[in-house]
């Protein structure tokens, strides 16, 4: 992961673990996983692909992040997991 992707997903993990439903949704310590582990609590949050480009303009470094999130979660249907990750888009 290069700098620029840990130091965004740095500032999303902050921002969101000082959300109160997010915290209501995804417990408190947040359940966030980089990898899903073999026994995971449910629902939790996902950091499944993290991708960034070079967009230099004008003499200046900069770049496209793209991070693509996931919530995880066992019930069928899906509504825990929509509307956590409602929270989270909030």
């Amino acid at each position: 992961m290069s700098g620029v992707e840990e130091s965004l997903e740095t500032a999303i993990h902050a921002t969101i673990a000082g959300d109160a439903a997010v915290v209501a949704a995804l417990g408190d310590p947040l359940r966030i996983a980089d990898l899903a582990s073999p026994q995971p609590a449910y629902p939790f949050l996902e950091f499944v692909r993290r991708t960034s480009e070079p967009f230099n303009s004008a003499g200046c470094e900069a770049y496209v992040v793209t991070i693509d999130l996931a919530v995880v979660s066992r019930e069928e249907g899906g509504r825990i997991a929509r509307a956590a990750m409602s929270d989270v888009r909030n």
